[in-house]
């Protein structure tokens, strides 16, 4: 399928079949919703505390609750010399990259180390490409997934990580290109930010080619085109709009054919950042021969009818004027999205409305290692990915790359009754619903029916809104814009809101929460529910994920409270505000997790009040130390003051009220700087596990001039705190330490939150650092 003036359904586009005419889809819709809030569950059967508010007083309930194989082989080579490689995009705003190959292999500091896959030649290649290669011979044009270059203990940062991993990918492209030369192949480009080169190699020495020492994975370098709103009362995204969710400071890239900077939609100044072409068309990603690149940022981001409408967008042109192009000039793009992730305002969230012919019914990583390579590296990052599910009309699976492991495949509903489509004697035709067999035609239309033309299968992860949407275009509006293309940048934009109010979700949890909120719809063609997005259920499934509940969807996470004997005669208390700056009471629960148990209380703050429960751990009747859960109706502004109560006053400390969504997860690492253990004062580091399902986290401590002191392994139950007193004491020895530091890494789990005191040891004057990210 592929898109001309503005976007087709089906792989063979969308025809009549009296007049073989082609139809355009076109883009958004506005609406009005309205939430009910469901009333909140009542605690019975147990005895009632007054709690003391700062404004209010509350009555507190309490009661306590009892493919391919990745191998470890490290292939050691040595270094190489030459000139540095150039770095960082062309022009102020262009996002496009260098080509490695393109200069000399840059000089190293140590030996080119590799990590390798240990299958044996013919694994390396994908079984697609296998097939191509057996029945069509000749040169083949393919994409080599090289081994990762191990360059961890080269650099100190982040910043540093990826400039030192950008020379080792450089060098190890250039080897690769160098060791397979001799068997006749030729490389087209590499990428700065991938260990990928795209390759032509006779169909003859491919296997000879896959058994190099440093390659992973291959796979075919395969066409794509075009999948060719108003849906957004549909998925409650207007109504996450009223609440704040506008997209404002999140970057959206749109991987398409260009966006059309002239547009009113997109014409003020810094709403497209930044830009890149990938194709043989002019033009530098800011204008749009095809259009559907337009269409689809109107959906996800236009000024006045985009589910984001304060959202940042980049124009990255991979389709040319025909809605044509290639996996290697997606890749190009997504590797510069990479390299680029943190410039130009940055960007959180990828729309990619396109794909190839091929389906698969479940993950196509093994058939498409590039690309589960470039997007796993962009999830790893905290950027999520939505992909188009297709047009094709296919109960089976989904196209690439949206049958990639780590994209959210995006599947189309209707937003409501908006006539026969195709309408007037037309039909939907693709490649499972080819013209021959009468294709495919929804006699009736209405909200969240699933578009007979939409591709689904078990790796569908979510539906979204497609026609009838009104969008842009270059030169005015399209009024009826639809298809997957349509529904991907409704989910896009959907996460651009989410992550405009909840700034530290993970891809992740984002793709989760849409995936277990809205409306469940069954497709009868094959029997798979899957849910139609909901953007206020997907956001307090964010904000209140925790545990309190579908009545109290609002989750704040405090990590220590206290009331207990601390060192040098020291009596710790904790403080609890709940700041309620919205229009309507808030029902709370504070939940106090602690030693295994829960021990739960009930009040309620008017809208525009304040209320701040002293020593919170004795009004809940307990003593000793836990972590502290809110659980509301509504939006809360969520702080605690622990503090050492003396004859002469107090010293505090502040710890921040956090949702789940602001910890870490799984492969992640946050850092806890400025710490320190000698005679003047002491270090406690404290981790707590705000997600659903057990933790485990690794801390690993550091003297000032960087090198390891000590690691150890912390497992935390869900809800669980776990402090380590003294840690570089007690786990290093050192008890002169003026300036250590610490790394939080979780391998298992996710809404990891990590703080530290440092106390003054004479007065036990607590400070809270936070974590760095």
């Amino acid at each position: 399928m592929m898109a001309k003036g503005g976007g087709t359904v089906g792989q063979g586009g969308l025809r009549s079949a009296a007049r073989r005419h082609r139809q355009l889809f076109p883009a958004p819709i506005r609406v009005r919703a309205r939430v009910k809030q469901r009333p909140l569950e009542q605690l019975s059967g147990e005895s009632t505390r007054t709690l003391t508010g700062e404004c209010l007083e509350r009555r507190l309930t309490c009661r306590p609750e009892g493919s391919m194989r990745v191998g470890v082989v490290v292939l050691v080579i040595g270094a190489s010399v030459g000139a540095a490689a150039p770095v960082a995009g062309a022009g102020v705003g262009s996002l496009v990259t260098p080509d490695p190959l393109t200069a000399p292999s840059p000089p190293l500091a140590g030996e080119l180390r590799v990590v390798t896959a240990p299958a044996e030649a013919l694994e390396r290649i994908s079984p697609l490409l296998f097939r191509e290669a057996a029945t069509r011979g000749g040169t083949l044009r393919v994409l080599v997934v090289l081994g990762e270059p191990v360059v961890g203990e080269l650099a100190t940062g982040a910043a540093e990580a990826d400039e030192v991993r950008g020379r080792y990918l450089a060098s190890l492209q250039h080897r690769f290109v160098a060791n397979v030369a001799p068997l006749g192949v030729r490389a087209l480009r590499g990428y700065s930010q991938l260990p990928v080169v795209l390759v032509e190699v006779p169909a003859e020495r491919l296997v000879e080619m896959a058994g190099d020492p440093l390659v992973r994975a291959v796979q075919l370098d395969r066409p794509v085109h075009a999948h060719r709103a108003e849906g957004g009362a549909l998925i409650r995204a207007n109504q996450l709009l009223a609440q704040g969710g506008t997209g404002r400071g999140v970057g959206i890239a749109v991987l398409d054919s260009g966006i059309d900077a002239s547009h009113p939609e997109f014409a003020a100044s810094g709403k497209i950042q930044a830009w890149g072409n990938y194709t043989d068309s002019p033009g530098d990603g800011r204008s749009d021969d095809n259009g559907h690149g337009t269409a689809c940022a109107g959906i996800a981001a236009g000024s006045t009818g985009g589910m984001a409408p304060q959202a940042h967008l980049w124009a990255l042109k991979v389709l040319d004027a025909e809605g044509r192009g290639s996996d290697s000039q997606i890749l190009a793009a997504l590797n510069d999205v990479y390299a680029h992730r943190n410039d130009f305002g940055g960007v959180k969230v990828v729309s990619i409305s396109i794909g190839g012919s091929n389906v698969w019914g479940g993950n196509c990583d093994a058939d498409n290692p590039a690309y589960a390579t470039a997007i796993q590296q962009l999830v790893s990052a905290g950027i999520v990915v939505f992909v188009s599910a297709g047009n094709a009309g296919c109960s089976n699976g989904v196209e690439a790359p949206a049958c990639v492991s780590g994209a959210v495949a995006v599947g189309a509903v209707y937003d409501g009754n908006v006539g026969v489509q195709p309408g007037d004697g037309m039909i939907f035709v693709g490649g499972c619903i080819p013209e021959e067999l009468g294709g495919c035609q929804d006699a009736a239309t209405f909200a969240d029916k699933i578009a007979c033309y939409s591709n689904s299968g078990e790796r569908l992860d979510i539906l979204a809104p497609a026609n009838c949407a009104t969008t842009p275009q270059p030169g005015g509006y399209k009024t009826c814009f639809g298809g997957t293309s349509a529904a991907c940048p409704y989910a896009a934009g959907v996460a651009a809101q989410i992550l405009s109010l909840q700034g530290s979700a993970t891809p992740s949890q984002i793709k989760n929460a849409m995936m277990t909120t809205g409306r469940a719809l069954t497709d009868s063609r094959n029997g798979i529910t899957r849910r139609r997005i909901d953007a206020v259920s997907a956001y307090q499934a964010l904000a209140g994920g925790g545990g309190g509940g579908g009545s109290l969807p609002y989750t704040y996470w405090v990590p220590v409270g206290a009331r207990l004997a601390g060192a040098g005669g020291a009596q710790y208390f904790t403080d609890l505000g709940c700041l309620n700056v919205g229009a309507a009471a808030a029902s709370i629960e504070v939940w106090l997790h602690k030693d295994g148990s829960v021990v739960k209380g009930a009040a309620s703050v008017p809208a525009g009040a304040q209320a701040i429960f002293r020593d919170i751990l004795g009004q809940l009747g307990q003593s000793g130390k836990g972590t502290l859960a809110v659980h509301s109706t509504q939006p809360l502004k969520v702080t605690s003051r622990t503090y050492n109560k003396t004859p002469a006053g107090t010293f505090g400390q502040y710890y921040d009220g956090y949702t789940v969504s602001d910890g870490i997860s799984a492969g992640q690492s946050v850092w806890l700087p400025m710490l320190t253990e000698n005679a003047d004062y002491r270090t406690n580091i404290a981790i707590t596990n705000t997600g659903s399902s057990p933790a485990q986290v690794t801390v690993t401590l550091y003297g000032g001039a960087g090198g390891v002191l000590a690691s150890y392994s912390v497992s935390l139950a869900p809800g669980e705190t776990k402090q380590e007193n003294q840690p570089f004491k007690n786990r290093a020895g050192q008890t002169n330490l003026g300036a250590g530091y610490a790394k939080v890494t979780v391998s298992a789990g996710s809404g990891i939150i990590a703080t530290a005191s440092v106390l003054d040891a004479k007065t036990s004057d607590p400070t809270t650092i936070p974590a760095k990210p």
